[in-house]
C-alpha cells in the first residue's frame, strides 16, 4: 500500500512540474503576443497621424472650385 502511495505521489509531482512548464510557456507566449499587439497599435497610430498630416496639408476639394 505504501509503495502505491509513493508511486502516486511521484506521478503527481511530475504532473505538477509539467504544469509549471506549460504555465511558463503560456506566460512567455502571452508576453510576446502583448508586445506584438503594442507594436501593431503603435504602427497604426503612426499611420493615422501621417494620414491626418497629409490630409491637412493637401488642398480640399472645396477650395479647388
Amino acid at each position: 500500500m505504501l509503495s502505491k502511495i509513493a508511486e502516486r505521489r511521484a506521478a503527481l509531482d511530475q504532473q505538477m512540474k509539467d504544469i509549471t512548464m506549460v504555465q511558463l510557456e503560456l506566460e512567455s507566449a502571452e508576453i510576446r503576443c502583448r508586445q506584438a499587439l503594442e507594436e501593431l497599435h503603435e504602427k497604426q497610430n503612426e499611420e493615422e497621424r501621417a494620414g491626418a498630416t497629409d490630409q491637412s496639408s493637401s488642398p480640399s476639394s472645396a477650395t479647388m472650385h
